[in-house]
C-alpha cells in the first residue's frame, strides 16, 4: 500500500511504515480510524514483501535454517504476522507454494527470531545463503541472518507470479 518511488530507498524499512502512521496518530497529524482500518487491511508487511523466517519440523520445533515467503494476504488476525506464501521449502525454491502465517517469532524481521538462529555457525549461514541467492559472490559480504529478502527476481519468472490464487493457510 505504502511503497518508496525513490530509487534509493531501503527495502527493509517498508514495514517501519507502520510505526510513522501509528505515531502521527499520537501526534493528531493522522485521523486514528483511518489508520487502523488501514492496518487491519495490510498488517505491518504490505503484499510482496519477502519475509525471511524459521520453519517447524513435524513436531513444531524451530529448524536451524531459515526460508523465504512472499506476503500475498491482507486482513491478517495478527498485524505483525502476515500471511505469505512459502517460496522456498528445504532450502530450494518451490513452483506449489503453500501458505502461512508467519508468527512474529519466527520472523526474522524482528531481532527475537534472529537471536534464536545466532547459535548457527557462520559455515552453516553461508550454505544456507548460497542456496537461496543466485548472486552468492555479491551477498556473501553482507549480513547473513538477513531482515527479509528482495522477491524482484523470483517475479521475473512468469510461473511465480500467481501467488495470490487460493490456498490452503497454516500458521508457523
Amino acid at each position: 500500500m505504502v511503497l518508496s518511488t525513490k530509487h534509493n530507498f531501503v527495502y527493509e524499512t517498508l514495514p517501519r511504515v507502520a510505526l510513522v502512521l501509528e505515531k502521527g496518530v499520537e501526534k493528531g497529524v493522522y485521523c486514528a480510524t483511518a489508520v487502523s482500518s488501514l492496518l487491519a487491511i495490510t498488517g505491518v508487511f504490505p503484499q510482496g514483501f519477502g519475509i525471511t523466517y524459521i520453519p517447524k519440523d513435524s513436531d513444531n520445533q524451530d529448524l536451524d535454517r531459515y526460508e523465504y515467503a512472499i506476503v500475498t494476504g491482507l486482513y491478517p488476525i495478527q498485524p505483525q504476522q502476515p500471511m505469505c506464501r512459502m517460496v522456498t521449502r528445504n532450502l530450494t525454491y518451490n513452483v506449489s507454494a503453500q501458505g502461512c502465517i508467519i508468527s512474529a517469532s519466527n520472523n526474522l524481521y524482528y531481532p527475537l527470531a534472529r537471536k534464536k538462529l545466532a547459535v548457527v555457525s557462520q559455515e552453516r549461514l553461508l550454505e544456507i545463503l548460497e542456496l537461496l541467492v543466485s548472486n552468492f559472490e555479491e551477498r556473501k559480504n553482507m549480513p547473513l541472518l538477513p531482515k527479509c529478502w528482495h522477491p524482484d527476481e523470483y517475479f521475473s519468472i512468469i510461473k511465480n507470479q500467481n501467488l495470490w490464487n487460493k490456498v490452503t493457510i497454516h500458521s508457523n
